[in-house]
């Protein structure tokens, strides 16, 4: 999960590429950077920046304001 400009990312965490774990990676201009070998994708389609024909999975995803608590993120992930 990536937070942008107040806007929530969610995608898979294996990098396509060689399985770097994206959650470590950083923001770069609206797409998560994988830490291994810099490969950026999309936060809003999960396609590699540059090369369409790599893609990421992502999902829908929402923020809830909470009167008095934290907000919530909320998204739709595919079932087991």
């Amino acid at each position: 999960m990536f937070l942008e400009g107040g806007q929530v990312g969610v995608m898979d965490d294996a990098c396509p590429h060689a399985g770097g774990s994206m959650s470590g990676g950083r923001l770069d201009a609206g797409c998560a950077v994988c830490p291994w070998h810099g490969w950026a994708f999309r936060l809003r389609d999960g396609a590699l920046r540059g090369y369409d024909g790599v893609t990421i999975g992502t999902y829908p995803s929402r923020i809830y304001k909470r009167a008095d608590m934290p907000d919530l993120v909320q998204a739709d992930l595919p079932m087991p």
